[in-house]
């Protein structure tokens, strides 16, 4: 038997997921003698791991097997090179075992400054362990043969993954002292990848642009992009970059982790199960499912295809507002005011920022990159009709695949890079967002589910 429903729970489910059993396990108590508990497996992780190719000299600087991994905040990808004969001999990827302190990068700052910085470190040093070794057991390869490694991501995980005081990157000015742009051993760090693997750390460009934004520029070829180019790492956090053929702009926007299906009723990352897009069909909701199978939960790009079909049909008003309390997207799987709400703010997050951009700059991207899980999946339909794209770029924009862990490879096959990519670094200016009366006016405007010219 279970308590009763707490205020808190009466405050966050409706009366249907209050009738149906649903309960909040933070919230809920044991109360009778017995108790068995039933966990649902999860489905297999949809990890986006393909590479944006760009050719490069091979001149690599270490020697034997080499590994380059992206530390998101949401997942880890990691791409095991043979740096002799230029084979890349296998790719895996898994969730950011940090999960558990909290889903985006906030929680885990104050998780780090509540005493916790050891256990976010040791996460994620158990976790690339893991990877290499997983990955040199499939290639039938030994672990001590890795002579080099390249390791990239925002910000704050590279903090956490150093065990360095997150303090100045977590309260205001922001101010991060350590942007890398380094070469150490891997056993230093504590990692056991070969007694004599090297790390290359690529740099950051601020507290909240971080080294997957350097390499994500890299493996664009920013430098060569004389039209210009934005890159927009949408996910936990967006991560936004406009190089305008003089002046390299960046910024981050607080999206939070609806895009990840994160804090959504039915929501899960891109994984078997999961709804990933949603069409319309004679004038009806047709969801399309990861892997074929019933629904059992909703990804960001299926969250973004719903909505866009739901304004469609006039069910959804431009304000968010939806009559119906929820729509079903299969037996399992409905849509909520709430999640329509926490996509609103997500998105009105992310296009303020690209407009603070293109005005900062005076200027509009020839091309724009889309970085990242959920960049590859959406619909640019979908996400120009609702208004997290401006109309002025959908047409330009492409999925870029894991472009941090492509400019990550490209550091682990080519001397030059590294050099390129510290260019890259030293030319950024930070567009700081937090007061910035243009971006918070925009934000405003932008929660409109609405075409934005």
């Amino acid at each position: 038997d279970l308590s009763e429903p707490s205020a808190a729970e009466r405050a966050l489910l409706s009366q249907r997921e209050l009738l149906e059993g649903v309960r909040l396990s933070c919230e809920a108590q044991i109360v009778g003698p017995h108790a068995r508990i039933e966990l649902e497996e999860d489905g297999a992780p949809a990890i986006e791991t393909s590479l944006l190719h760009r050719s490069a000299e091979w001149a690599p600087w270490a020697r034997g097997l080499g590994l380059a991994v992206d530390i998101g905040t949401t997942t880890a990808a990691a791409y095991l090179w043979d740096l002799e004969t230029r084979a890349l001999l296998g790719v895996r990827a898994c969730k950011n075992p940090q999960e558990i302190y909290g889903a985006d990068v906030v929680s885990r700052l104050e998780t780090s400054m509540g005493g916790g910085g050891q256990a976010l470190q040791s996460a994620l040093l158990r976790c690339l362990d893991q990877l290499a070794r997983q990955l040199c057991r499939e290639a039938r390869r030994s672990v001590d043969e890795l002579g080099g490694g390249v390791i990239t991501g925002n910000t704050v995980m590279l903090y956490l993954l150093h065990g360095l005081p997150v303090e100045e990157i977590a309260l205001a000015p922001f101010a991060a002292r350590h942007l890398f742009g380094v070469f150490r051993p891997a056993a230093e760090l504590g990692l056991h990848w070969g007694r004599s693997c090297t790390l290359y750390i690529p740099p950051c460009i601020s507290a909240y642009v971080g080294a997957d934004i350097s390499c994500g520029l890299l493996a664009c070829d920013m430098l060569a992009a004389r039209e210009g180019l934005l890159l927009a790492d949408i996910g936990t956090n967006g991560e936004l970059a406009f190089f305008t053929g003089r002046r390299l702009l960046c910024c981050a926007t607080a999206a939070g982790p609806a895009f990840e299906g994160v804090g959504i009723s039915c929501g899960s990352g891109a994984m078997e199960g999961a709804v990933e897009a949603v069409s319309l069909e004679e004038g009806h909701l047709r969801p399309h499912v990861i892997g074929g199978g019933p629904a059992r939960t909703l990804c960001g790009s299926g969250l973004l295809d719903a909505v866009y079909c739901l304004r469609q049909l006039g069910q959804l008003e431009e304000s968010g507002f939806l009559e119906a309390e929820e729509v079903p997207l299969g037996e399992r799987v409905r849509l909520t005011r709430r999640d329509i709400r926490a996509l609103q703010l997500a998105k009105a997050a992310v296009c303020a920022g690209m407009e603070t951009l293109l005005h900062t700059a005076q200027a509009v991207p020839g091309r724009v990159c889309l970085a990242g899980g959920f960049g590859c999946r959406l619909s640019l339909e979908s996400a120009a009709g609702i208004g997290l794209l401006p109309a002025a770029l959908a047409a330009r924009a492409e999925p870029a695949g894991n472009t941090a862990a492509a400019g990550a490879s490209l550091l682990l096959r080519s001397r030059a890079m590294t050099a390129e990519v510290e260019r890259i670094a030293g030319l950024a200016e930070t567009v700081e967002l937090a007061a910035n009366p243009l971006f918070q006016e925009r934000f405003i405007s932008d929660m409109a589910l609405e075409v934005i010219p």
